[in-house]
């Protein structure tokens, strides 16, 4: 059985990394991971968000019935 190739679209161009230098897979690897971390700071700002928003509703009603 052959190997499978891997395989990755960039701007709609389809490339095999099995053909990517060492160089270009840290490149590859590096954006995957930056990626990864955006994804990550995007949920955590929207479970901070909805946090924030309970407390301030939290504080709002404590307000209201002092």
């Amino acid at each position: 059985k052959g190997k499978q190739m891997t395989k990755i679209t960039i701007d709609d161009k389809e490339y095999d990394t099995e053909t990517f230098t060492e160089e270009q897979n840290n490149i590859l690897q590096e954006a995957q991971m930056a990626a990864q971390e955006l994804s990550r700071l995007s949920y955590l700002g929207k479970v901070l968000e909805e946090r924030r928003t309970v407390l301030v509703q939290a504080l709002v009603d404590g307000l209201a019935d002092g």
